[in-house]
C-alpha cells in the first residue's frame, strides 16, 4: 500500500510540473535567466538651450531650446517719433514785444524812445506810488515827424502783465510827438519794460512802433 501511494504521488507531480510546461509557465527544472541591468540614459542639451538653474533633467527627455527672433531681410525697423511740444497762445505781452522799432509813416521811418519812472517829487502825494509812462516819436534822420501824427493808445508789458491806456496827454513840437500816461500800476524800481504806441497818421492808417526796452526809475 505504501508503494502504491507514493507512485500515485510522484505521478500528480509529474502531472503538475507538465502542466505548467505545457501553458507556457516555468517549471522548477527550467533554467533561470537574470535580467539585464538598467541603461541609465543622460540627456544631452540641444544646440541653444538654456538650462533652468535649480531644475532636475528628467531621464530621456530632450531640452526644447530657445526660440530667436529672425529678422525680415530688408527690413528697417522704424522709430517711433518723439511728440513734438506745442506752443501755447502768444500772451499780450509777447504780442507786444513783438512790434517792430521802426516803422515808415508817410515816406519817414520813424522810432521812439521811452520812459517809465515813480515820481517821488516833494509836490506830489508820497503815498501815490502808482508809475508813469512816456514815448516820444522822432524821425530816424533827425526831420520833423509828418504833420497830424496822432499816438492813439500807449502799452506797457511787464514780464506777462500788460498796463494800457488811451488817456494820452501829448506833447508836440517840429521834430517830435510825445505822449503821456499817468495812474499805472504799482511797480517796483528796477522793473524792465517795454512801450509800445498806437499811432494815426492824418490819411487814417494806423501802425504800432515800439520803444527800446527801458527799466523802472524813481524821481525825487
Amino acid at each position: 500500500m505504501r508503494i502504491t501511494s507514493k507512485i500515485q504521488t510522484s505521478l500528480v507531480l509529474l502531472g503538475s510540473i507538465a502542466f505548467v510546461t505545457g501553458c507556457g509557465g516555468v517549471s522548477a527544472l527550467d533554467p533561470i535567466t537574470p535580467s539585464p541591468p538598467p541603461v541609465l540614459i543622460t540627456p544631452t542639451p540641444a544646440p541653444g538651450a538654456t538650462p533652468v538653474p535649480g531644475a532636475t533633467p528628467v531621464p530621456g527627455a530632450t531640452p526644447i531650446p530657445l526660440a530667436t527672433p529672425t529678422p525680415v531681410p530688408g527690413t528697417i525697423p522704424t522709430p517711433i517719433p518723439l511728440p513734438t511740444p506745442t506752443p501755447g497762445p502768444a500772451t499780450a505781452a509777447d504780442q507786444l514785444r513783438a512790434v517792430p522799432q521802426q516803422v515808415s509813416v508817410q515816406g519817414k521811418v520813424l522810432m521812439a524812445t521811452a520812459a517809465v519812472w515813480i515820481n517821488r517829487m516833494p509836490s506830489t502825494s508820497p503815498t501815490d506810488l502808482r508809475v508813469l509812462a512816456s514815448i516820444a516819436i522822432v524821425a530816424a534822420d533827425g526831420s520833423a515827424v509828418p504833420s497830424g501824427l496822432q499816438i492813439d493808445r500807449i502799452s506797457v508789458a511787464r514780464v506777462a502783465d500788460v498796463w494800457a491806456s488811451m488817456s494820452v496827454d501829448l506833447r508836440r513840437d517840429a521834430n517830435t510827438v510825445e505822449g503821456v500816461i499817468r495812474q499805472g500800476p504799482l511797480w517796483n524800481n528796477g522793473n524792465t519794460v517795454d512801450i509800445v504806441a498806437d499811432l494815426t497818421d492824418s490819411a487814417g492808417q494806423h501802425y504800432q512802433l515800439r520803444a527800446t526796452t527801458t527799466t523802472v526809475t524813481t524821481v525825487y
